[in-house]
């Protein structure tokens, strides 16, 4: 049990479990159990059964030591982080209580990544900037009295305090806008070479996705491609499909910019795929919103309409004011998002977007219905606002009332 405990991180997986397994029976120290279930708990997670993996660190909470009680604690919470966040930052809190008794580099560094991880929280899916900037502050604090030569730490915090720099961006006016993003730049870099100097791959792969993030946003669509290009490959090599959707997310985002949607749905849907299938609503919505967006710009209305409904209820539940603003923004800009309008309606939208205009003939020959049923709904449109008719007699056409730009990301 102590030689596993030793050395589990250098030996093989296939090893691990055997040695695992040979422990299930045997009568063990209590602490020394739950240092052999934490084990138990990292080897599930990483092969992503993580309801096996709360288990064990459910029954790692038998410790008597406070240092392995707040591990416990620690690894539970990240195993919620994603789809339950709430329940997540009540495990951080106890991982902080027991670790007040702990004052050893291990208890300050737990201490300071739990801080750091919280924070990630309220920036990603619980938005509240203020109190995210609290704990990378408390975190910083930390750092700077006992950790300062820990480079990993260091580079999650700049990787972390990065994001919440960017998330200020995206609230904050024209100018503040612009020095947020100067800082998010800053500590993305900072955290980049921090983790290339230290040498962990999860931490160059995470710096490395959040600098594409920058480019996007500085408008370098290329540079941002190469960057989760990058990110995406050492995810694959490292089995971290988290960051892998990220990514498939962030090259979706650049497609669209790009004016290449049908490509970006096919890196829209993997990312879509994992943030639905494990649980992670706040990523999930805010993939909607780009499906919706790519599927109307590559003449697929009627999927669009649906994760277009399909996001803005879940940010509705959710209380993310954000994303709901910048979704119902996005069914302004897109009038065949409206599930009240009927199907052929919101199709010819979208073709009268993609080719300029339509008439009754052409309505009529689409949809196979009469003259009379084509002249109500055209007649709808224009009452509506959306189509504005154009010519007379034969002549006569339909086109959008306002031609929209682009792209509207939130």
């Amino acid at each position: 049990a102590q030689m596993l405990i030793a050395q589990h991180n250098s030996l093989p997986i296939s090893t691990v479990e055997d040695l695992l397994a040979a422990l299930q029976n045997q009568a063990i120290d209590n602490n020394l159990r739950a240092q052999i279930q934490l084990i138990n708990g990292h080897v599930a997670r990483q092969a992503h059964r993580l309801a096996v993996a709360s288990r064990a660190y459910q029954a790692a909470l038998a410790a008597n030591d406070p240092a392995i009680k707040a591990q416990a604690y620690f690894h539970l919470a990240r195993t919620y982080r994603d789809s339950d966040s709430v329940a997540a930052m009540a495990q951080y809190a106890r991982c902080r209580q027991h670790l007040q008794a702990v004052q050893t580099t291990a208890g300050f560094r737990l201490l300071a990544q739990s801080l750091i991880d919280e924070a990630t929280i309220f920036i990603q899916q619980q938005p509240d900037l203020q109190r995210a900037s609290d704990l990378l502050a408390q975190a910083n604090r930390t750092i700077e009295q006992q950790l300062q030569t820990d480079l990993a730490l260091r580079s999650d915090w700049h990787n972390t305090q990065g994001q919440l720099a960017f998330q200020q961006m995206r609230l904050g006016s024209a100018e503040t806008a612009q020095h947020a993003l100067q800082r998010a730049a800053d500590h993305q870099w900072q955290a980049w070479q921090l983790a290339l100097e230290e040498g962990d791959p999860q931490r160059i792969l995470n710096s490395t996705h959040n600098l594409g993030n920058v480019y996007a946003h500085q408008g370098r669509y290329k540079k941002a491609h190469s960057f989760y290009e990058s990110s995406l490959k050492l995810c694959q090599e490292t089995g971290n499909l988290r960051v892998a959707a990220a990514n498939q997310k962030g090259l979706g985002n650049c497609a669209v910019w790009l004016d290449d949607p049908a490509t970006a749905l096919t890196h829209y849907q993997p990312a879509y795929h994992y943030f639905r299938d494990t649980g992670n609503q706040a990523w999930q919505s805010g993939v909607c919103y780009d499906l919706a967006e790519a599927c109307v710009l590559a003449g697929e209305p009627l999927q669009a309409g649906a994760y277009f409904q399909e996001g803005l209820q879940i940010a509705n539940e959710n209380g993310n004011v954000g994303l709901v603003a910048a979704l119902n923004a996005l069914g302004q800009q897109f009038a065949e998002l409206d599930t009240g309008l009927n199907e052929r309606q919101r199709l010819a939208i979208n073709q009268v977007r993609l080719t300029g205009s339509i008439n009754n003939k052409l309505y009529r020959e689409r949809f196979a219905v009469s003259k009379k049923s084509a002249e109500n709904d055209l007649r709808q449109l224009v009452e509506q606002g959306i189509f504005v008719k154009k010519g007379n007699a034969r002549a006569t056409r339909y086109e959008l009332a306002t031609p929209s730009s682009l792209r509207l990301k939130p």
